[in-house]
């Protein structure tokens, strides 16, 4: 979306990024969570509340009547009567105060008569409100439940189930056939059908098909969907990690290379393995470490390298292939792939070549046309076991490594909407893309690593000398030992833990200032015009990708976030590749942005090449080049990156407080490939990625905050903020599981629901609200919220769910976007967009 020019390296530059933009859409239009909801249920609820309030109300009434009348008595058997008469009221026994009434007649004026009489009535008229109202929510816990069972049951959602390999799939597929039979869904299956219909119709997910890639664009308009958002297009993409594995296992090339982070130093050589999980220290006679140094950069053959080892070793040939074996094991000889995963079609090109034997070719052939067949939602039901068979049959026989069917699911799916585009109006969305740039100075520089990174860098000149550089694998293994031996803060870059921003960065503190010191109006925290952010040459931050909805509030346009990750260009990579996969025509692949990161003066940016799970290099061949650690890399070709960076070939530097990567003279920064591989890549790329990359996602709200008020529930509100035409957080009430009222034991849901709906508006909850629950590490990096209807059964007992699970806390936020916000299409229809936008920082 960024339309600035930017320089890449010397003497070239990017043409000025595209005006289209990424868009993600739900699989269901925003009205389809709506049959969910209940206002039959909202209305009895309403109902049995106002005639509670009612008959309490005259209850007060009654008692200032009585208190009247109790002061004109002496002392006695008839005061004593009405002063229990009194009590009955107040404590709402109707049926003892009627009668107690009746026999007091004689000492009621008519005005206290008539007053405990109309209060009788309020009461027995609550009474019947809440019978009818028992009826309407069995009615519609029934209605409601079977609607979600039945909507999950539609093909985006259960190709998913089917896919992640989710008990609920088969636990849907019985419901609906007890629904056709008469029989009600459990409640478990209900709420969980219910859970991901809405995330269906309202949220959107990176990959699958409960949501879909499209573009959209900025012209001279009005805003709207142009096409038709229904018809998709599918693709289904087999497993980088078992993909790999086949490749290597069947089609292994037979050259054999030095493992590319391979150094020799202080008598060892110093390699990571292959898994990228360990750094390794390994002795071997002079012999051998001089054979691996002078090995050919371009491999010997399998014989060759037996013949070479027993040459040096003296072994002769019968054991040479002995010691290659433990070469490999110990990773210090790798395997030079033939076929590169970046391979639109890897499988079957490493089929086709002629050096790998005809059974081998039969089982790649085989897996991929499995994998081919799960592209289509509606038959994946059938076909996805078939592929799973297929490689389970294949992990015993070929000796598969533990662990490489657990790697994520078989398949991955990505969708695409065919004809629909999002188009929104140029000018009148300046201001919102306009206090982006300026949010973006404010918060994209706040790093969650900072800390450990400079406990690191002095580590590093404390162990090898400041300002030394130090062969890139010996200081990742002199770091790995230290986090091994416990010194502190090592271990935190190693780790797998997520980890939000520092509260003292400059930016979020000062950010954090003018937020507090600006009054909230009507639960708003509105600061206009943003002022400029301090400058901060010390980051690594050069872009950041916003994830969230152009909405319309009274009209006014406004940009809600929902995330801020890396601005690398990942996303608009992701879809130029899937575009092309499913046949995009080159007109509409040019569209397109050219998705390479902003550039920061004085570095070289590179991406590690790796795969995690689905994830491979996802840029144009030569986009962006690749750090080669422990892969032997393909032969060259038009799917082989532009350039290779060894991983022998850098070097480390610290002192002064600087921590550099450095390959010759450039200097280099790691592009991040998305927030979610920061958890998904083994602990070495991690740690590689934390040190040297920007960070990959920037979660600033829950640090910037502005305290709220503490409500007499103790719930914590927390306003809205908004930053310009940037609404950066929603209104958000916080409280504690323990906070929320529990069911009893035998009582009914509509009792529930009553205590759940007093307790919700003290505590200033809108009925319709984002909940998201909070119960460790994973929920805070990854779950999105999830639409509740707190006046619906579905949405009480799905709080009673999360409080009677392991939640801790419970953040309620205001639905922004809600339906009637959605873009419209052609029909009418409205289909909520998650759009990303790109601003440099």
């Amino acid at each position: 979306m960024n339309e600035s020019m930017t320089v890449n390296e010397p003497g070239t530059v990017n043409e000025p990024r595209s005006t289209a933009f990424v868009v993600r859409v739900p699989a269901f239009p925003a009205d389809t969570v709506d049959a969910l909801r209940s206002p039959p249920a909202a209305d009895a609820l309403e109902q049995c509340r106002a005639a509670r309030e009612a008959a309490r109300v005259q209850a007060e009434r009654c008692s200032e009547v009585l208190h009247g009348v109790v002061g004109t008595l002496p002392p006695g058997r008839d005061r004593g009567a009405l002063l229990e008469l009194r009590r009955f009221i107040h404590t709402g026994r109707a049926l003892r105060a009627r009668r107690l009434a009746e026999k007091l007649v004689s000492l009621l004026p008519p005005e206290a008569e008539e007053a405990v009489r109309h209060w009788g009535r309020l009461v027995e008229s609550a009474e019947r409100a809440r019978e009818r109202a028992e009826d309407v929510w069995e009615d519609e816990l029934g209605r409601t439940g079977a609607a979600a069972v039945r909507t999950a049951g539609l093909v985006p959602v259960t190709a998913e189930l089917i896919r992640s390999g989710s008990p609920l799939a088969g636990a849907l597929k019985q419901a609906v056939t007890g629904l056709d039979r008469g029989t009600p869904p459990g409640t478990d299956t209900a709420l969980s059908a219910y859970a991901f219909v809405a995330r269906a119709s309202l949220k959107s997910t990176p990959r699958g098909t409960l949501s879909a890639w499209a573009h959209g664009n900025f012209h001279s308009g009005s805003d709207g969907w142009a096409g038709d958002p229904r018809p998709r297009a599918h693709h289904a993409e087999l497993n980088a990690f078992i993909c790999l594995t086949l490749l290597r296992q069947l089609a292994p090339g037979e050259r054999l290379v030095v493992n590319p982070s391979t150094v020799d130093a202080d008598g060892a050589l110093y390699a990571v393995t292959p898994d990228c999980d360990a750094v390794r220290r390994v002795r071997l006679d002079p012999a051998l470490r001089h054979l691996l140094t002078a090995w050919p950069d371009e491999g010997r053959s399998r014989h060759d390298a037996a013949r070479a080892l027993a040459g040096i070793t003296g072994l002769g040939r019968e054991k040479a292939p002995n010691v290659l074996t433990r070469l490999v094991d110990a990773g210090l000889l790798v395997g030079a792939d033939e076929t590169s995963l970046q391979h639109p079609d890897p499988l079957r090109a490493a089929a086709r070549r002629t050096d790998v034997p005809g059974p081998a070719a039969t089982i790649l052939t085989g897996v991929a046309d499995a994998a081919d067949a799960t592209t289509r939602p509606e038959s994946v039901a059938s076909t996805l076991p078939e592929l799973t068979g297929t490689l389970r049959s294949l992990s015993e026989p070929l000796s598969w490594p533990p662990g490489v069917l657990a790697h994520g699911a078989p398949v991955y799916a990505d969708t695409v909407l065919r004809s629909g585009r999002l188009t929104l109006n140029e000018e009148q969305w300046q201001g919102p893309r306009s206090s982006l740039r300026a949010v973006a100075g404010w918060i994209g520089h706040a790093d969650p690593w900072a800390a450990a990174r400079a406990r690191a860098e002095a580590h590093l000149a404390g162990a090898f000398g400041a300002h030394r550089p130090v062969p890139l694998t010996v200081a990742l293994h002199e770091l790995v030992r230290a986090a091994g031996a416990g010194v502190p803060g090592i271990d935190e870059l190693w780790s797998g833990e997520f980890r939000l921003p520092p509260a003292e960065d400059p930016g979020l503190r000062a950010l954090r200032r003018i937020l507090s010191s600006t009054p909230s109006d009507d639960g708003v925290i509105r600061v206009d015009p943003v002022p400029p952010a301090p400058a901060r040459p010390d980051s690594l931050t050069t872009r950041l990708a916003f994830y969230g909805h152009p909405v319309r509030l009274a009209g006014r346009p406004v940009f809600v976030v929902n995330s801020v990750e890396d601005g690398c260009g990942r996303a608009d990579a992701h879809v130029r590749r899937m575009l092309g996969r499913l046949g995009a025509d080159g007109e509409e692949l040019r569209s397109w942005p050219d998705g390479r990161p902003a550039p920061l003066p004085g570095f070289h940016d590179v991406e590690l090449a790796s795969v995690a799970d689905s994830n491979v290099n996802l840029r144009a061949r030569g986009a962006v080049p690749e750090l080669v650690l422990s892969q032997g890399g393909a032969s060259p070709g038009p799917f082989t990156a532009g350039e290779r960076l060894d991983a022998r070939d850098c070097h480390v530097v610290a002192g002064d407080g600087r921590l550099m990567l450095r390959h010759g003279d450039r200097r280099l920064r790691l592009v991040p490939r998305g927030r979610m591989a920061d958890f998904h890549y083994p602990p070495v790329l991690r740690l590689l990625l934390r040190m040297f990359g920007p960070p990959p996602e920037h979660r600033v709200q829950p640090v910037i905050a502005p305290e709220g008020r503490l409500t007499e529930e103790g719930c914590r509100i927390v306003p809205r903020v908004e930053l310009g035409d940037v609404v950066l957080m929603r209104r958000t009430v916080i409280t504690e599981s323990e906070e929320v009222p529990r069911r009893a034991t035998g009582e009914s849901l509509l009792g529930y629901a009553e205590r759940i709906d007093t307790w919700r508006r003290r505590c200033a909850i809108p009925a319709w609200s984002f909940v998201r629950a909070v119960n460790g590490p994973g929920a805070n990096k990854h779950r999105k919220p999830m639409p509740i209807d707190l006046a619906s059964p579905l949405g009480v007992l799905q709080i009673e769910r999360m409080t009677r699970r392991d939640a801790t806390r419970l953040l309620f936020q205001e639905v922004l976007p809600d339906a009637s916000q959605a873009p419209v299409d052609g029909n009418g229809g409205r289909w909520p967009a998650e759009v990303v936008w790109e601003v440099d920082v």
